[in-house]
Parts: structure tokens; sequence; C-alpha cells
């Protein structure tokens, strides 16, 4: 999970293996303590976060991302490919570049669509080309609202839930990511293989977890109903 702790680094505590990677401000990213769980991360243009040391996240190729987001307006789409998604992004490692490389492939690609969907992408190599996988969701999401996401992919398919509901499965998509892909995991914005930035996710993101296997919904759903109507105080404490 990545746990945000102050508007430069944020501690991160998610694992392919039995490496603990740190998450890194670029700009300033605003710490809020009033997230859905405790302190979230407001991001905007130029203010996000990227995984110090992501590449193991691509050891597997099956994952499971899930965490909470609120949309404060529309950001800045930004696409995983000629024939991927565009979105808003929230959670990516790596963008739409040159086809054909494995290593500048796109390995995750989770966002919100200009159309208010939550949607899912990658790219896989075949010859010279880069084909994309999506499933995109059904529910039109609204701003100043939070919503928990979780995107599955499992040997055959790319899952997409919304509060603990599958909305979209892409039963197309048993060829696998590139384990290779050299981006950065970028939070609330998407990185090319030079470390260039791209895309605008206006609002705040909390308790993003990254998990090296597939997930059944079920395991989702109990996740969702488990960090439901869970709040904590923020108690400050001076010496007056």
């Amino acid at each position: 999970t990545i746990r945000n702790e102050n508007v430069s680094t944020f501690n991160d505590s998610s694992k392919s293996d039995s490496i603990e990677d740190k998450g890194f401000a670029t700009g300033t990213p605003v710490f809020v303590e009033l997230g859905m769980l405790a302190g979230a991360i407001q991001v905007s243009s130029g203010n996000s976060v990227y995984a110090g040391q992501s590449n193991e996240l691509t050891n597997s190729t099956e994952y499971t991302v899930m965490g909470w987001f609120n949309m404060s307006s529309a950001g800045t789409a930004v696409t995983c490919g000629s024939d991927c998604i565009s979105v808003y992004p929230i959670v990516t490692k790596g963008v739409g570049e040159v086809d054909g490389d494995a290593a500048k492939d796109v390995y995750m690609f989770i966002g919100v669509t200009a159309n208010n969907r939550l949607a899912a992408g990658y790219e896989y190599q075949s010859a010279a080309t880069s084909p994309g996988i999506n499933a995109t969701g059904t529910t039109s999401l609204n701003t100043d609202r939070w919503y928990h996401f979780a995107v599955i992919r499992n040997a055959s398919s790319l899952v997409v839930m919304v509060n603990g509901i599958r909305e979209a499965m892409n039963v197309s998509a048993s060829t696998p990511p590139a384990t290779n892909s050299s981006q950065r995991l970028g939070i609330g914005v998407a990185f090319n293989s030079a470390n260039t930035s791209s895309g605008v996710f206006n609002g705040q993101i909390d308790e993003i977890a990254i998990f090296n296997r597939s997930m059944s919904e079920a395991e989702v759903v109990s996740f969702y109903n488990h960090s439901l109507g869970r709040k904590y105080w923020q108690v400050n404490v001076t010496d007056g």
C-alpha cells in the first residue's frame, strides 16, 4: 500500500517480492489528512507521485491493483497506445511510445476516461507491433465522491471493478504484458522511458495496493467491504 506520510516522500509497503519502495513527489502533491482511510494525496497538474524502484512490479504477468480515488475535476488524458485507452491516469506503468519495443510497452494503465468511466489497459509485444488490451467500466463516475477500484489481470482476462462490482471483463487477454518495461510507476501521472511525465488526474488518491498475483473477485470484494466506513481521527499534540 502506498501510505502517504508527508508531501515529499511517501512510504510504499507494497511488495512484489521482498523489496520495499518509497514513493517520491514530483512537484508538490498535497497530503490531505481526511482521505478515504486516514491521509490521502491530492494530485494535480505537475504534482504527482512515482515509485522509487518499480522494476520489481513487472516480475509477474498477473497482477491486482486496487485503491480509492476522488476526482475533483476533469484532468488531462493520456493514452497507452494507438489502439489502447485514453484516461486521466490514476496508476500507470508506461505510456504510449514506440511499438515493438517491449521495454517501452505499457505494463499497466488505469484511470478515468473523458466520459467518466474507469478503464484499464496494457500492451503486449507481437512482432513489430504492440497491441493494446482494454477494459472499460459502466458506472458514470461523479466528481467529489470516493470510489474503490480494482483491476485484475489474470491468465486469460482483464477485469475492471468499481465498489466491489465487476463492470468489465476482456476475455481476450490471454497474452500477458511484457515484464521488462522500464518506465516509472506513476500515481496520478504517466511516465515514458525517459522519465518524462504526461497526463493529469485532478483529485485525491488513497490506499493504492499492487499485488503480484491475480486475486479472485471475492477477495477484492472482501477488501472493499472491510474498508467501508473505516475512518481515523487525526490527533494533533502540542506542548501547549
